[in-house]
């Protein structure tokens, strides 16, 4: 055997050797990786069983049971008996009517009306006596026509009230009247009298609100004492 062929195969014999090393130590990290990885799986699975037992165990716990409490005596009263004070005390125009077709109202509504009326009233009597001029004999707007007519220029006194009356007057409700005496004191304190409701009960809560809002106003100084006229308060579309 010559020196080439001894070469030739010491070189295969080295190849094959460097082959079967690099082969081990392959199969040797797959082996680790493999149990590693399976180690890995059996403890997730030890962990997940261990939760589950421990849920089990507490859901598995049931709450005490605690005793209905005892119906108090008081709550026994009705919810009709629990709101009549508060009911009573909201004083409304209702629907049904008298024989003279003026809606009824309730009498703490009337009585709080009557008693601011009084407080007006007896505040104008503690003044000096003023005369009179009374002319509720006939409307406000009807009474500056006349003035006009006479004079031809309307009452500035009578136009700036007539102003001041309905500069904020307007009902959702068509087609009603309602005749109201109003007065105006010396000192231009305002208060009314209503001569005649409407029959519809919307538009007199309505009036009613107005009424009380021209209440807080002070009028102009009558230029001949105390003032007394009749109005017409009528809704969009009344004839």
């Amino acid at each position: 055997m010559d020196n080439k062929d001894r070469y030739f195969y010491l070189g295969a014999l080295y190849a094959f050797s460097i082959t079967l090393l690099i082969a081990g130590l392959l199969y040797y990290t797959l082996t680790r990786l493999v149990s590693a990885s399976y180690f890995s799986m059996r403890d997730d699975a030890v962990v997940t069983v261990s939760l589950i037992e421990t849920v089990k165990e507490v859901t598995s716990k049931q709450a005490p049971l605690l005793a209905p409490p005892e119906e108090s005596k008081a709550s026994t009263q009705s919810a009709e008996d629990l709101f009549s004070d508060i009911q009573a005390s909201v004083p409304l125009l209702t629907n049904s009517y008298k024989q003279n077709n003026e809606p009824v109202v309730s009498e703490s509504f009337l009585k709080n009306i009557q008693t601011r009326k009084e407080v007006k009233e007896t505040r104008d009597h503690k003044q000096a006596a003023q005369p009179i001029v009374d002319q509720s004999d006939i409307d406000i707007e009807h009474l500056l026509e006349q003035n006009q007519a006479k004079s031809g220029e309307k009452n500035p006194y009578y136009a700036q009230v007539h102003d001041i009356l309905y500069a904020n007057w307007h009902s959702t409700q068509p087609n009603n009247r309602a005749i109201v005496k109003i007065q105006i004191s010396s000192q231009g304190n305002f208060s009314y009298h209503v001569l005649q409701w409407s029959s519809n009960v919307e538009f007199n809560e309505e009036l009613q609100r107005h009424l009380e809002y021209l209440m807080q106003k002070i009028f102009p100084v009558p230029p001949d004492g105390v003032v007394r006229l009749k109005v017409n308060f009528i809704s969009e579309g009344k004839k």
